[in-house]
């Protein structure tokens, strides 16, 4: 460098020192770096929520887990569903959950997650008739299985569940007997009242 351009960068005060910790030549290796550090702390969130799930089915017996139970892993279950359905969730990560009876379908985990609310509501009251000012929600839920139960359309398995913490299902609803008209005699029909009989 030139004498006059060194004492011009002087006179403007530039430090010569910075200049030796200019890392250019190994920038682009710190790149793998960064992003090995990024990938390890999402692998340690994984790990830490993965835990998380481990426990409450050692506690529980199941992988339901609502939003009430456990801050935030409702919402990490949710992300694994949704990775498994694109194709992102990795194969180590699908048999570590399936290695614990993680259900993968949305509409079941619901129910299982309702019915085991309905469960604890039991064991804490004694009985499984779940006042709509209590749990408006549950309230609701219980009264949807006895809808599908007078329909028809509660599957048998379901409804062992339900027998077993005590649910009471209505009885099925009997189909009217229906009266042949055609061999109704006349003598029994009653007439309507208030209408007078035709006379010719």
């Amino acid at each position: 460098l030139r004498e006059d351009r060194k004492q011009r960068l002087n006179a403007i005060g530039f430090e010569w020192k910075v200049i030796g910790f200019v890392l250019l030549p190994n920038s682009s290796s710190t790149a793998p770096d960064r992003q090995k550090k990024l990938n390890d702390k999402q692998r340690t969130s994984w790990d830490n929520s993965y835990q998380l799930l481990v426990e409450f089915k050692q506690k529980h017996g199941h992988c339901q887990v609502n939003q009430r139970s456990v801050k935030g892993l409702g919402k990490w279950i949710q992300r694994q569903r949704q990775s498994n359905t694109k194709g992102h969730l990795c194969e180590e990560r699908k048999q570590k959950l399936d290695a614990i009876g993680f259900q993968w379908k949305q509409h079941e985990s619901l129910w299982d997650e309702n019915y085991q609310l309905l469960a604890e509501f039991k064991q804490q009251n004694g009985h499984c008739e779940v006042p709509r000012r209590i749990d408006k929600g549950l309230n609701n839920w219980s009264q949807h299985q006895r809808n599908c139960y007078k329909k028809g359309k509660l599957i048998e398995y379901r409804k062992q569940k339900l027998n077993a913490i005590g649910f009471v299902l209505p009885p099925t609803p009997r189909k009217p007997h229906r009266v042949d008209e055609s061999k109704e005699s006349n003598s029994t029909r009653q007439k309507p009242r208030g209408v007078e009989e035709n006379r010719e």
